[in-house]
């Protein structure tokens, strides 16, 4: 039940300080996979011959990548703050996976594990919460809002566009941190 498993995930006041955070996928369903070939245009300035070539490579890169669509769906969150250490996954419940020193929330679908996941992170992070993450900017905070987005769910306070002030604190450190050479 994903109730139970979110009142031993909740955590005491005050909110985090900071949340690291990285998320994995799953394939997209065949039928996303297909759109997204059948989408692929070559540029206007490429030769009949060299269309059909770099389709059949297009095809290829399309399906390897197949976890990186907009509809692939997402497999598991982990995040690590000052308070906790908690993995939501979104791969079937009543495995008994164990991570020493971390709670592991396990949901029979990826909808009720990112319904589960706003709960948390409504009771934990705050404006003041720093997010953090490899390439959390390009990939991993537009996945989620996207999965929220796809299953018509409410984000979580974190995630939410700001109108009136400046958005959550995010340090990416595929994209934020200087180059050593210029330490």
């Amino acid at each position: 039940n994903a109730q139970t498993n979110v009142v031993t995930l909740q955590q005491p006041a005050p909110c985090a300080h900071w949340i690291v955070l990285d998320i994995e996928t799953s394939d997209a369903p065949d039928t996303a996979v297909e759109a997204a070939i059948a989408a692929w245009k070559a540029p206007s300035n490429w030769k009949p011959e060299t269309v059909e070539k770099n389709r059949a490579e297009a095809a290829e890169r399309i399906r390897a990548k197949a976890a990186l669509l907009d509809a692939s769906p997402i497999a598991c969150v982990a995040m690590k703050s000052d308070l906790a250490s908690v993995v939501f996954s979104s791969m079937g419940a009543g495995s008994d996976i164990q991570i020493p020193g971390w709670a592991v929330a396990q949901f029979a679908d990826e909808a009720t594990m990112l319904t589960a996941l706003q709960l948390w992170l409504d009771g934990c992070a705050d404006d003041a919460t720093i997010l953090a993450g490899h390439n959390v900017r390009g990939f991993d905070l537009p996945k989620l809002r996207n999965g929220y987005v796809r299953h018509r769910l409410a984000l979580p306070r974190c995630l939410r566009p700001r109108l009136d002030g400046p958005g959550q604190n995010v340090v990416d450190t595929g994209a934020d941190l200087l180059p050593l050479s210029c330490l």
